[in-house]
């Protein structure tokens, strides 16, 4: 009489599809879940807008007092050290340098990494601080916006992430404004503030 062992049967894992959003600025971990696609999509963080310039007129005769830049906006990663996605952020917008010449647009940041690159693609950029003549309201001068970020995004197959290998997520943070130009007139007045840019982000999900 012979005796047979019952086979032996292997159950595949079962694959709990899920996302996170990684929307405030900051360096996070991540494992690798099991999965067939895990798809990525990293932006990155907008400029802030540059400040307008103005007329200091407490001497008795017009200063012209120039507005300050704003800050670039942060980058944002997906690092996995087999292929890392990049979100760049936007370019700080400029100063108004007199009240007769703008500010120059900060420039958009790109992408890279990614099977789709995009340019602009990420967080807006804040608006430009302005000067208004208060007699007709009209605008005179501008400082530049902030760019916006970049992004990347790409859909990583079974096989490409190893399964339990962490991985690092950066969100990059904001661009602050710049400041208007020191203002002391009866005939000018601050139309608009600069802004800030927007937060980046980074999203994941598989299933």
């Amino acid at each position: 009489m012979f005796l047979f062992a019952p086979p032996l049967i292997v159950r595949p894992s079962r694959i709990i599809p899920g996302a996170i959003n990684y929307t405030s600025p900051g360096t996070y971990s991540l494992k690798i879940p099991d999965h067939h696609n895990i798809y990525a999509d990293v932006r990155g963080a907008g400029a802030g807008g540059g400040g307008c310039a103005a007329y200091n007129e407490g001497g008795g005769f017009p200063i012209a007092t120039p507005g300050a830049s704003g800050a670039s906006g942060g980058y944002s990663y997906f690092i996995n050290g087999i292929i890392d996605l990049t979100g760049g952020g936007g370019g700080a917008g400029g100063g108004a340098p007199n009240p007769s010449a703008n500010g120059s647009n900060g420039g958009h940041g790109g992408g890279s990494g990614g099977t789709s690159n995009i340019t602009a693609g990420g967080a807006g950029g804040g608006g430009p601080g302005a000067l208004r003549y208060t007699f007709d309201g009209s605008i005179i001068n501008y400082g530049g916006t902030g760019g916006y970020g970049g992004r990347a995004i790409r859909t990583y197959v079974r096989g490409t992430l190893p399964v339990g290998k962490t991985v690092t997520i950066i969100v990059g943070s904001a661009g602050g404004p710049g400041t208007n130009g020191y203002l002391q007139s009866r005939n000018y007045a601050y139309a608009a503030y600069p802004g800030w840019g927007g937060h980046g982000a980074v999203y994941i999900s598989w299933d």
